[in-house]
């Protein structure tokens, strides 16, 4: 039994190692920065309203694309990118544990038949 179960363990920790050391491919995530920065600029209909320097935003992104090492990485990168034009209607469609978007400090609960607010407690 003893041996089964050590075998078990190295099997899932094999795993875990296997599933955090993927590859991830930078020039796909610079191609599609580069295609999302340029239908942004196309097509955004507030883009002349909000003033956004988009060369300045293009130069710093740009330069974060070679530090992205995962997957969770990647997709903060791309929320952090949309987040730049203050606009809640572009938001990625994920739901990673590592978004930012789904974590919310306050939330509102039910105690006793009265709802009110709470506090998260991070640990």
């Amino acid at each position: 039994m003893k041996k089964t179960l050590v075998i078990l363990i190295i099997l899932i920790n094999s795993y875990c190692v296997l599933a955090q050391s993927q590859e991830i491919d930078q020039e796909k995530i610079e191609g599609d920065f580069n295609e999302i920065v340029s239908n942004l600029e196309k097509y955004y209909i507030y883009f002349p309203e909000k003033k956004i320097d988009l060369n300045c935003i293009k130069e710093y992104y740009q330069s974060q694309i070679k530090h992205i090492k995962n997957e969770s990485e990647t997709v903060l990168f791309f929320e952090y990118l949309l987040d730049e034009f203050y606009d809640n209607h572009l938001t990625l469609s994920t739901t990673t544990k590592s978004s930012y978007r789904l974590f919310a400090p306050i939330y509102t609960t039910i105690k006793d038949g009265r709802p009110f607010i709470a506090r998260h407690s991070l640990f």
